[in-house]
């Protein structure tokens, strides 16, 4: 087994001074590499900003229940019922996951995500 060292990176500075510029290329870096990145911004137009720069495919965001895309629902398939029993006409029930729990889900799933706080 590999001992492999954790880093957290907090940078802060005055706006205008090339942060987000910077975390860009930094994360181009990572996607490169098949390193792995969370990017916390408190701008929802940061998230459209970095997730184009990068390629929105390659990375994720939490949505909410207003956006279009895919993460947003978890999906019961209601086959098996309170008995036990197998239901295999059961219709499938969908939840929505707030950005909270979207944000979990991706980052158990191990992608790349880019989000507010």
């Amino acid at each position: 087994m590999r001992n492999k060292e954790n880093k957290v990176k907090i940078y802060d500075a005055i706006m205008g001074s090339g942060k987000t510029y910077d975390s860009i290329k930094r994360m181009k870096n990572y996607l490169d590499k098949g390193q792995k990145f969370i990017y916390i911004t408190p701008f929802l137009s940061e998230i459209d900003r970095v997730k184009i720069s990068l390629g929105s495919d390659k990375v994720n965001a939490p949505l909410n229940i207003k956006e279009n895309g895919t993460g947003k629902y978890t999906v019961d398939e209601n086959v098996i019922d309170d008995n036990g029993n197998i239901d295999l006409n059961a219709e499938k029930s969908y939840k929505y996951l707030n950005k909270r729990s979207q944000f979990l889900k991706m980052a158990f799933e191990g992608k790349n995500i880019i989000s507010t706080h």
